[in-house]
């Protein structure tokens, strides 16, 4: 207790040592408002559960779409300052990500914003213009051969990963949420049209997809361990 004689700190009842307030989840029902047991075992829990049951989470989104997209449609409206907090640090992010990347290709990024549609569903509803060497990773930016449009499940679900990486280690469920509803692909449907827009992308720097793979690659992972 302060010198107010107000809590400030608790015991886990799982790990047995004491942090303050903060590190517990609120929880109105048990004593002094927080969770029995600290952030950092609840985290445990969960990362064993995830671990015992890799598909649980992904089927109960696949099972729960409409409830799911609408709970989280209420937290951003609830939480706007939250939303424009985010947003303001993410485009921070990326501005000092571009001071970094080669020149800006004002007549191919033209080009691509001049056909608004999702590379692999075609949707033109909720889509987001992708880097394909993300900027967090290369400093291709807004150059040749790395700009396509992406629905933004896709974009979120690609982030900073390797283009390629990300492609190969799809599964259908996980796949299947990230697809808008009124779209179904297979696995190798997904594929098949990822390496066709990656073509494009190659034949846009004048090479051959395997050239543009090797220079992808080489170029992400000696960024990623610098």
């Amino acid at each position: 207790m302060n010198e107010e004689q107000s809590v400030i700190a608790k015991d886990c009842n799982s790990c047995g040592n004491m942090y303050t307030l903060d590190e517990f989840y609120k929880d109105k029902y048990n004593l002094f408002n927080r969770t029995f047991t600290c952030k950092y075992c609840r985290a445990e829990v969960g990362k064993k559960f995830r671990e015992a049951n890799p598909k649980y989470y992904r089927t109960y989104l696949i099972k729960n779409r409409g409830r799911v997209l609408e709970d989280s449609r209420k937290w951003y409206h609830r939480n706007p300052d939250k939303v424009a907090a985010y947003v303001s640090k993410q485009n921070i992010k990326r501005q000092e990500s571009l001071k970094q990347c080669l020149p800006d290709d004002h007549e191919y990024a033209a080009k691509i914003s001049a056909n608004k549609k999702c590379s692999i569903t075609g949707v033109t509803e909720g889509i987001e213009l992708d880097h394909v060497m993300p900027l967090a990773v290369g400093n291709w930016g807004n150059s040749r051969g790395n700009l396509m449009w992406l629905y933004g499940s896709l974009n979120t679900s690609k982030s900073s990963s390797n283009v390629f990486d990300w492609m190969e280690d799809m599964e259908q469920e996980r796949l299947d949420y990230l697809l808008p509803e009124s779209v179904s692909l297979t696995i190798a449907e997904f594929k098949e049209k990822m390496l066709q827009v990656l073509t494009v992308k190659a034949e846009e720097l004048g090479l051959t997809l395997e050239q543009y793979k090797q220079k992808y690659n080489a170029e992400y992972y000696r960024r990623k361990q610098l």
